[in-house]
């Protein structure tokens, strides 16, 4: 059988492609995977090997070029990054379009493709969010998952015309059939995934904090039997754990219990120092 060229489409300097989508090309790693990708606007793409050596060199915009790239005679591209004088895209020959992360819940699955782009795939692999819609997703609770589009962590490098613009990201929740049953335009959403909860708290410098009920997204969802005596009141004791981040800066000096630095945070009591 004969092997799919690699073909390309849209081929443009990367300076052209910085000013037709009027946002910087940042590079950034998957803290998961350590993987290299890079976004500009609304998309995320592969970075190729010698494009990634050039990075690292500090070499400008000027360096670089941008293009669609297919191995499959055009039935899939995928957005790369690659040097001047490697037109070819021979480097993008490396990618893979396959899934590195796949997990199902009940009849759809979120998955994790090649080249960092997620979605959420119905039994017959039909796209219901396709992929780069957002840039992660996380998995199902009660049919319910946090969506985020940006990045404001993991940079390490970005090409822009003018210098660096400080990147963004913005939280929401989607249902299983890909709506979204709460807006992306949260600063936080704490992660509420195998919690065991009715609930979560969301956060915005616009709104402040607030307590979402599931309910109010889904009303085959109940409300939680337990009274809430406040936003850190989950269950009797939750907010007096102390100890497991004894230490940092975010418990000793802050007074975050272990239970805040685990949801707010992931876990991290660095992140702290990412609130704006």
């Amino acid at each position: 059988m004969e092997q799919n060229k690699l073909i390309c489409r849209n081929s443009m300097s990367a300076k052209l492609l910085v000013i037709s989508k009027n946002a910087t090309i940042d590079h950034r790693v998957d803290p998961n995977t350590g993987k290299d990708f890079f976004t500009c606007g609304d998309i995320t793409g592969y970075i190729s090997p010698n494009a990634l050596k050039a990075l690292n060199e500090g070499q400008d915009i000027d360096a670089f070029r941008y293009a669609e790239v297919s191995k499959d005679n055009g039935q899939t591209w995928i957005h790369c990054l690659w040097v001047v004088g490697n037109q070819k895209c021979s480097n993008a020959k490396d990618m893979s379009l396959k899934y590195i992360n796949e997990t199902i819940y009940g009849e759809v699955k979120v998955v994790e493709r090649g080249d960092g782009a997620y979605a959420v795939l119905d039994k017959n692999d039909n796209e219901i969010v396709p992929f780069g819609k957002y840039a992660w997703i996380d998995g199902f609770d009660h049919g319910l998952a946090r969506v985020r589009i940006g990045y404001s962590q993991n940079t390490i490098t970005v090409l822009t015309l003018d210098g660096p613009i400080s990147p963004w990201r913005k939280w929401g929740i989607i249902n299983k059939q890909g709506e979204e049953v709460l807006p992306v335009i949260y600063d936080n959403i704490w992660n509420f995934k195998g919690k065991n909860r009715l609930s979560t708290y969301v956060e915005s410098k616009e709104r402040g904090g607030e307590e979402v009920f599931f309910h109010d997204l889904d009303n085959s969802i109940p409300y939680p039997k337990w009274k809430y005596n406040s936003h850190r009141a989950y269950n009797d004791d939750y907010g007096t754990h102390y100890g497991e981040y004894e230490g940092s800066y975010a418990q000793d000096i802050m007074g975050y219990s272990d239970d805040v630095i685990n949801d707010a945070f992931e876990g991290d009591p660095d992140a702290y120092w990412n609130i704006d």
